[in-house]
């Protein structure tokens, strides 16, 4: 009896400390792409389903109010939902447009919202510097299955290579008629503060650079 209460109370202990030690990377790995105000850390993941021409991806992403003064998104990833989402350099154009569409339709609920409400000169858009295309087969990823093992369930995915370097751009977003009687969400890309790259080679993909992209 007292060895079975041991060997469970080890266990308990061992899983306590490996979920630790994963909330801990991932409170590292998001704070590590704050721009600034550090005592501001990134919400719960969020995500959206939207469309980029006949692409269909779920963008999952996190926010925050940076300094009383800026709203603040971050991009973690985007899946792809079909089979339109292109290949090669055309994933840094989708990246770009997944991150003006986001802002469109501002599931985060950022200002202005309503009509007659003031532009806002402070919204801000962070991704990591650089970023790869990852395979995901019946739930394993590319880089842990065997060699010639069938793609099963495959998914697909874009996600940073890395968090340690990462992209801000600065938006100004307006509320204006769009001639029908309604309203649409105008943005206005302002500056990027792109940090030098030079992207890695991680296991599974090469990754590609995203910085610059914001205007498009």
């Amino acid at each position: 009896m007292f060895v079975s209460l041991r060997r469970v109370l080890v266990a308990f202990a061992m899983i306590f400390a490996v979920s630790l030690s994963s909330a801990t990377d991932l409170k590292a790995q998001f704070q590590s792409c704050l721009p600034d105000c550090p005592g501001d850390v990134w919400g719960p993941q969020q995500n959206t389903v939207m469309n980029i021409g006949p692409c269909q991806v779920r963008v999952e992403w996190r926010i925050r109010f940076a300094c009383n003064t800026y709203y603040d998104v971050i991009i973690t990833s985007v899946w792809f939902l079909n089979g339109g989402c292109g290949a090669g350099p055309n994933y840094q154009t989708l990246l770009a447009n997944v991150t003006m569409q986001l802002l469109i339709l501002n599931p985060i609920g950022f200002p202005p919202v309503n009509p007659g409400d003031p532009c806002e000169d402070n919204w801000r858009v962070t991704l990591g510097s650089c970023w790869y295309k990852e395979t995901i087969n019946g739930g394993i990823p590319r880089i842990e299955q065997k060699d010639g093992e069938a793609a099963q369930n495959s998914t697909q995915l874009l996600m940073p290579c890395d968090q340690a370097a990462c992209c801000l751009d600065l938006y100004r977003v307006c509320l204006v008629p769009d001639g029908q009687g309604g309203y649409i969400r105008s943005i206005t890309h302002v500056s990027s503060n792109p940090p030098a790259q030079v992207c890695p080679v991680p296991l599974g993909g090469l990754c590609f650079p995203v910085c610059g992209n914001g205007g498009r």
